[in-house]
């Protein structure tokens, strides 16, 4: 949006924060506020908004605003922490999908049962995936393990329809 939202107290500015832009329009409850540091190194860069966000979080808390507010949750994260979660949950993904493959693998041995269940794996990977992204959706921890569990769950339907398929060919051939 174009314009900031000042806070004032006692008729001095306290603070000055732009809301996002996609948010300009939308009724929503969970709103995230960020903002910069300054300071000549990125140490002093940090302290001066560690300092700014706990004069603000002091400023709502105390309702010293004309509004109610309902602080949920404070959580502060840095770049570093964020870019190191997302890089350890993708590896995770990773490693959960080839431990997946290789059980896979292990158990039947057979590239004409194998690549299909690992093709529907990936495909519900992309889809789970693509659908978050479509709708906006913020990826967590514990968004993560649900995807993993997900797709745990598929690939064990998977595991019981070829066993109970093998296991009917087999009482089959008996017959011929």
């Amino acid at each position: 949006m174009s314009k900031s939202i000042d806070f004032f107290l006692d008729a001095t500015r306290v603070d000055s924060l732009r809301i996002a832009a996609d948010l300009k329009g939308q009724k929503t409850t969970q709103i995230s506020i960020t903002g910069p540091g300054y300071g000549t190194t990125e140490e002093a860069a940090y302290d001066d908004a560690v300092s700014q966000m706990n004069k603000l979080q002091t400023i709502l808390i105390t309702g010293s605003l004309p509004l109610k507010l309902d602080i949920v949750k404070l959580d502060t994260i840095s770049p570093i922490a964020g870019q190191t979660f997302v890089k350890n949950a993708l590896l995770l993904l990773v490693i959960a999908f080839v431990a997946v493959s290789l059980v896979v693998y292990v158990r039947y041995r057979q590239l004409v049962i194998i690549v299909p269940m690992i093709f529907i794996s990936l495909c519900e990977i992309f889809l789970t995936l693509g659908v978050a992204a479509f709708i906006s959706w913020n990826i967590d921890l514990a968004s993560i393990a649900g995807i993993i569990a997900a797709i745990g769950t598929g690939v064990d339907d998977q595991i019981i329809v070829t066993d109970e398929t093998m296991r009917s060919d087999r009482k089959y051939e008996g017959w011929k």
